[in-house]
């Protein structure tokens, strides 16, 4: 496409963007607060060794049921920035609903769904003892600067213990960098030596991180992000898993922003049952236009794209 025609898009997309964050307005502040709870807590774990397991608990079940009950509004939210608050948050309260998300696709017992909600939510809590200027820096990282990172996984699931986390949720920790061809660190575990909730946070956390907004770099498109995730999958990450994780976000996951084959850019908003054609919302000339594609034989999605401008 042209410059002008990017930039057409991009006006629309911002005027699909904001009308949505409008309906969703309330949920979106909901979000915030977990996010910010999830800070308290990781805080509390570091200087006490403890926290308040009953607020906690609150917490899981607030975003289990926002999970069965909004599951398509809480996806077009996930990966909000929320100003003076760090990313290792927000994207970890993302691993926790995607992970909701696969439990509730997978039939979870509940101990295990338990325990991967635990895991997911802190996984990168060793992230809090690397130092800060290594983590705002935005030249190329040092090979000191490196390592320093890679032993998030190791404090993290030290702090997790000391707090009294069984040694299944500390592995989530421990191991969500490990891949199953004996690639990942810390310790360069392959496939049976990880547990199931190492690999399934680590193939939330590579999702999320991939297509959140950061400080440095730009965030790939969501549908590019599970193509990667394909890519890996059988080497570094375990097949089935990537497969059942894909199928609970759809190939085009909730939030993507594509160009119909009218040339008119479109947010996807819902699930239709039908992988290829998702329901999309469009503003054109001011009127917001909700179109399930399954239903139109005579649109389909050409492309995807990232805007310019991130959402806030």
């Amino acid at each position: 496409t042209t410059n002008s025609d990017t930039e057409v898009q991009n006006e629309k997309s911002a005027a699909n963007n904001a009308s949505i964050d409008t309906k969703n307005s309330g949920l979106k502040a909901v979000y915030q607060d977990w996010v910010k709870r999830l800070t308290l807590f990781s805080d509390s774990i570091i200087k006490t060794k403890d926290l308040n397991r009953t607020a906690l608990q609150n917490m899981m079940q607030e975003m289990e049921s926002a999970i069965w009950k909004k599951s398509d509004a809480i996806q077009l939210i996930m990966g909000t920035n929320i100003p003076s608050v760090s990313r290792v948050f927000r994207q970890s309260v993302d691993c926790a609903l995607y992970a909701l998300m696969m439990a509730k696709r997978m039939n979870m017992a509940a101990l295990m769904k338990n325990n991967l909600l635990l895991g997911a939510l802190f996984h990168d809590i060793g992230m809090l003892k690397v130092p800060a200027e290594i983590l705002r820096k935005e030249s190329p990282l040092t090979d000191e600067d490196k390592k320093k990172i890679k032993e998030h996984t190791v404090y993290g699931f030290t702090c997790l213990r000391e707090a009294k986390f069984t040694p299944i949720i500390a592995s989530a920790a421990l191991q969500h960098h490990e891949r199953i061809d004996g690639s990942g660190y810390p310790q360069g575990k392959k496939s049976a030596e990880i547990t199931n909730i190492g690999k399934i946070v680590g193939i939330l956390d590579t999702y999320s991180a991939s297509i959140s907004v950061k400080e440095f770099g730009k965030p790939i498109h969501a549908k590019e992000a599970v193509h990667y995730l394909l890519q890996l999958s059988g080497t570094s990450f375990d097949p089935q898993l990537v497969k059942e994780f894909v199928k609970s976000i759809s190939f085009y996951p909730l939030g993507s922003m594509v160009l119909l084959s009218d040339g008119t850019p479109a947010k996807v908003i819902g699930n239709s049952g039908i992988a290829m054609r998702p329901i999309v919302q469009t503003v054109v000339n001011g009127e917001e236009k909700q179109i399930n594609l399954r239903e139109h034989s005579d649109l389909y999605i050409k492309t995807t794209y990232v805007p310019d401008t991130p959402n806030d």
